[in-house]
């Protein structure tokens, strides 16, 4: 419902008045500011639980009381702006003064008495917790005391919208997702101030439970703690000691996976040592490593984040790795032991399950790397808003990719095409564009066919479909050759028949699917042109037998 005149004339004097009162109550710095563009309040924003903390409208958390177990604030603690709190409390902590610094914590949800003791406290880890694992985006900061933001951001609905919270970044305890807010309180008549946030500070004890310093952090030398290039000594030395032994272990793994598998008295069990053991070494060796940076060492620091990106990427890539080997032993497995030899044409069944295993291979083994990239993007942090643009454009992206990519992807269809229809399989016999040879792979986006001379002839699997070819193995081995005689017009064609049915029926390749035939195909000039065809087992034997009696008549 549109708001009426008056009531429009009356939110419009309300919101000049308001950034009268901050600018008038503001340190010298904002009143040397131009006027700022008009602030658009944002209706309709959720109500957090009331839990002791007051009132809200459309600008700010309106408060009845604010730390009053604290000291008085003092004057030089700006809390003006979410960039100023920033600032200010860092600057603070950074100094030591972390009694001052609590004056950016919002402590109402502890008793009165405990505030003194227990906000210096909560400052000090909180700043350890953001020193370490939260990278702040100073940029997406609104340094304006309306929080109104100039760029977009996932959270504002409107640009120059004014807001009463702003999110710092994200992290998780005990299994749950906490968000360090900024929240703009007002206390009775004094001028709104951004600290964070109660829920947030509730968490900050949680928060540093999980990502507050580690056993040894605690009780190394001070002298250890020295940095090189913004590393501590004894971070380096334990690097190196946790690699070294992790190394070895993974290598007791592999030795000790390939004996046992060895001594098994399985067949299986010998070929799986050899094909897992290395593998299954360096991924426990990774996994271990990991474990140890993240646990034993607690490695933090915003160099840490960056490592620890890569040591997932690692940790990824090796888990995928090994399940792409179980899935090739797997499926060369079943493939030797229980498909028959494909370059037997009248294996048509073996053919078939060739084809489909090395298809479904392929496939699985797709998948498993869109797994493994769903995995590392969604353990790295920061990458959530390149996910939401991603999908807020998917529509447009899938246009884009599909006309880029539309080579690939229709030979990628087209290998589906093959699996479930078909048309060919690994082993059959093909005659394509004059080229003759035997199926020999059917990969991703192409096939292999292995000619008569050994050369290899690899066809995009688009081009394949979209083109005719002969498979002379489709629904049966058997096949039939022809070849031609020219003679005299005088010949006896019966005598030459006889002998031509002799001939074939003598032949070892000959089998009885059809008897010899031949006719007088054509007469040409000054001859005869006859035809003759014989019948054979498959196109390899076909062609031996159909040379041999061409020549032998």
């Amino acid at each position: 419902m549109r708001p009426t005149l008056p009531s429009s004339l009356f939110l419009s004097a309300l919101s000049l008045l308001t950034a009268a009162q901050v600018l008038a109550q503001a340190p010298k710095a904002y009143q040397d500011l131009p006027p700022s563009d008009t602030v658009i309040a944002t209706t309709g924003a959720p109500a957090l639980p009331d839990a002791g903390l007051g009132d809200f409208n459309d600008y700010w958390y309106v408060l009845e009381a604010l730390n009053i177990g604290l000291s008085p604030k003092p004057d030089t603690f700006f809390l003006v702006s979410p960039q100023e709190t920033l600032e200010s409390y860092l600057r603070a902590c950074r100094a030591g003064r972390f009694e001052t610094a609590a004056h950016a914590l919002n402590l109402n949800l502890f008793a009165a008495d405990r505030q003194a003791e227990l906000g210096p406290v909560l400052a000090q880890e909180l700043y350890y917790v953001l020193d370490q694992r939260i990278g702040i985006s100073w940029g997406t900061v609104p340094d304006r005391p309306d929080g109104a933001s100039t760029v977009p951001a996932t959270d504002v609905g409107t640009v120059g919208a004014a807001r009463r919270s702003i999110a710092i970044g994200d992290l998780t305890a005990d299994g749950r997702e906490v968000s360090l807010r900024l929240q703009r309180i007002r206390v009775g008549d004094q001028a709104p101030r951004w600290v964070w946030a109660a829920t947030t500070v509730e968490e900050i004890p949680a928060l540093y439970e999980r990502y507050g310093p580690g056993f040894l952090e605690q009780r190394v030398p001070s002298w250890s703690k020295t940095q090189v290039l913004g590393v501590p000594l004894w971070v380096v030395f334990g690097i190196i000691v946790a690699a070294g032994l992790c190394f070895g272990f993974g290598w007791l793994i592999y030795r000790g996976f390939r004996w046992i598998c060895k001594q098994a008295p399985f067949e299986w069990a010998n070929v799986l040592g050899e094909q897992l053991a290395k593998p299954i070494g360096v991924a426990v060796g990774i996994l271990l490593f990991y474990g140890l940076l993240r646990d034993a060492l607690a490695l933090s620091g915003p160099w840490a984040r960056g490592f620890f990106t890569l040591m997932i990427v690692i940790v990824v890539g090796v888990v995928v790795w090994v399940a792409s080997r179980a899935i090739d032993y797997v499926i060369g497995y079943l493939a030797e032991r229980n498909i028959a030899d494909v370059s037997d044409e009248a294996n048509d069944e073996a053919r078939r399950q060739l084809t489909m295993l090395s298809v479904g291979r392929r496939v699985l083994v797709f998948v498993l790397l869109l797994i493994g990239l769903s995995v590392i993007f969604s353990r790295i942090n920061g990458l959530e808003g390149i996910g939401y643009a991603l999908i807020g454009s998917a529509g447009f992206m899938a246009i884009v990719v599909g006309i880029a990519a539309q080579s690939t992807l229709g030979n990628l269809v087209a290998g589906i095409q093959i699996a479930v229809t078909r048309p060919v399989r690994i082993g059959d016999s093909v005659l394509f564009e004059g080229q003759y040879g035997t199926v020999q792979d059917v990969r991703f986006t192409y096939l292999v066919i292995k000619t008569w001379d050994l050369r290899r002839l690899v066809v995009p699997l688009k081009y394949f479909i979209d083109h005719p070819f002969e498979n002379w193995s489709m629904t049966d081995s058997k096949m039939l050759k022809t070849f031609y005689v020219y003679v005299d017009y005088g010949i006896d064609v019966n005598q030459v028949r006889a002998k031509f049915d002799e001939l074939t029926r003598a032949h070892e390749l000959y089998n009885d699917y059809k008897d010899p035939d031949l006719i007088v195909y054509a007469i040409e000039g000054e001859c005869l042109k006859l035809r003759c065809t014989v019948s054979a087992e498959d196109s390899s034997k076909a062609w031996t037998l159909h040379c041999d009696v061409r020549e032998a008549l």
